[in-house]
């Protein structure tokens, strides 16, 4: 993991997310990835004109939540989920207890 910590990330430059930690960085114009790998550490940071790029893993979740929200109802699955995420609340469910009628 590589850490970052009152740093400027500019317009000419890219920014990997992934696993990384960034403390009270401005990214301005920057060009942000985010592959859906390690989650990054981001506090205190500004963006400014960023341009985020989700790539990989990250990307197939915003089709597939592209997808649900195209469907019936999907405006208010779409709706729940980022009312979860500004409330920070994820909830999370025990993959080993997938299919079993109690889970």
């Amino acid at each position: 993991m590589a850490k970052f910590s009152n740093q400027l990330f500019g317009p000419d430059e890219e920014v990997q997310l992934d696993g990384n930690e960034f403390i009270n960085c401005e990214f301005i114009g920057a060009r942000i990835v985010y592959g859906g790998g390690a989650v990054p550490v981001v506090k205190g940071c500004d963006f400014e004109r960023a341009r985020f790029n989700w790539v990989g893993a990250a990307e197939n979740t915003f089709r597939f939540l592209a997808e649900l929200g195209a469907s019936q109802g999907g405006d208010v699955l779409i709706d729940t989920v980022l009312r979860n995420i500004r409330e920070r609340n994820f909830p999370v469910r025990d993959a080993s207890r997938l299919g079993r009628e109690d889970a």
